[in-house]
């Protein structure tokens, strides 16, 4: 009897033989390891493609939070460069007048609203710059700190120099006699003479001082005149004079601090014990009031700027 598969066929009542075929199932197995693989590969380039585009919105997102933050940080430092240029203006241009735009190191930066126009490669690009020219701004700060510093230590060096305190310290008592810069009377003719100083009435032997840094430029000892005098140049086209001293505590050629004792009250060349004080800038005499302001309150200067301002006799008048 053969052997096989039999099913029973209701149309012929008979049990009929089932024929395999195998070629039906080799194609079959092959459609379903093509659609296999079909699937597979679908869904691994499905995946890879979501996780890709996943990736690339999450480096995006990191990428503008890395942009902000450095967006920000060049906005902090654009403040303070700009809170150091209005500093450095103010000392520029009030104390040692100069022109603020000479140092000058503002940058812009990028606003906000520009920020979010720009793609991420002009975004990119912007910002290079931006640190660049920034970098050159700081360059050109140190630059202007060293000129700045330099000119400072002039200014510095000039305001220690100019003539700023009384020559001789005013008497415990407060009682002194001032005849001051302007048309006096003189003491030998009693008509009015031009007086280019201020006169100090003081005792014999009062101490002098320089009213500025300088050099002692000349010593003039005569019987007339000035008498025994010191002359100190200052620099910056000032000069001052001490005139009718007793003694002398410097030589010519020498360096004197402001508040340096020099010399002491008298009466050469036949005068009455006092200082003749006087003040000269590029060669032209000025009132010294204006050169004893520092050390006195204004109420103490108010006094003395009326006493040396009153229209008296001179202890002594030089032409």
């Amino acid at each position: 009897m053969t052997k096989g598969k039999f099913i029973y066929n209701p149309n012929t009542l008979r049990y009929e033989k089932v024929e395999n075929s195998n070629r039906k199932n080799i194609v079959f197995i092959l459609l379903t390891l093509v659609f296999l693989t079909a699937l597979t590969a679908g869904i691994y380039f499905i995946s890879v493609d979501y996780l890709a585009s996943d990736h690339q919105q999450k480096d995006l997102i990191e990428m503008h939070r890395y942009y902000k933050r450095m967006q920000s940080e060049i906005v902090m430092l654009k403040n303070s460069l700009e809170n150091l240029n209005e500093r450095d203006a103010a000392i520029a241009k009030q104390l040692m007048e100069i022109d603020p735009e000479e140092f000058s190191y503002i940058n812009k930066g990028i606003s906000k609203d520009s920020m979010q126009k720009l793609s991420d490669k002009e975004l990119i690009g912007q910002i290079s710059n931006n640190i660049a020219e920034m970098r050159k701004k700081l360059s050109e700060l140190s630059a202007s700190k060293a000129k700045m510093q330099s000119m400072l230590s002039a200014k510095e060096n000039m305001f220690k120099s100019i003539p700023s305190i009384r020559p001789i310290q005013k008497p415990e008592n407060g009682l002194e006699y001032l005849s001051g810069f302007g048309y006096r009377k003189d003491p030998i003719f009693k008509i009015l003479k031009m007086h280019g100083g201020i006169d100090f009435g003081a005792e014999i032997g009062t101490a002098v001082y320089a009213t500025g840094n300088g050099k002692v430029q000349q010593i003039l000892q005569k019987n007339v005149g000035y008498g025994k005098c010191i002359i100190i140049d200052h620099g910056f086209g000032f000069v001052s004079l001490y005139a009718h001293l007793s003694e002398f505590n410097v030589s010519v050629g020498e360096s004197v601090k402001r508040g340096q004792i020099i010399g002491r009250v008298g009466n050469s060349a036949g005068v009455a014990p006092h200082l003749h004080y006087e003040i000269q800038y590029k060669k032209k005499r000025v009132n010294p009031l204006y050169f004893c302001r520092e050390g006195m309150g204004s109420a103490d200067f108010s006094r003395f700027a009326d006493m040396v301002s009153k229209e008296n006799q001179a202890l002594s008048i030089h032409q």
